[in-house]
């Protein structure tokens, strides 16, 4: 998957969680930086610098998990984007067994 193959239907919903190659690449492009620099150990906070990054992280997550929002508790200064990748498929799997 590309940023170009993202769905752009909100009624359609992708098959299978993104990689973490796939999400690195769509989370650059909706945040505008290079794709080297979201990489797994990268911070939360360093890729998302404002809220506004961080609601572009979450719009691009939706595409998979409609609503997702990383848990309260998860310190932001500490988490990394491994940490994004991890509950996105989590929280993609658990709507999966629930369908």
């Amino acid at each position: 998957m590309t940023a170009g193959d993202a769905p752009t239907d909100p009624g359609a919903r992708p098959d299978e969680p993104p990689d973490f190659d796939q999400l690195a690449l769509l989370v650059a492009g909706a945040l505008g930086c290079e794709g080297g620099v979201v990489v797994p150990e990268a911070r939360v906070s360093d890729i998302c610098a404002d809220s506004l990054d961080l609601y572009c992280l979450y719009v691009t997550l939706d595409a998979w998990v409609p609503g997702f929002v990383l848990p309260r508790q998860l310190d932001l200064d500490i988490a990394t984007m491994a940490d994004v990748h991890h509950y996105l498929v989590m929280r993609f799997e658990q709507r999966r067994v629930r369908r």
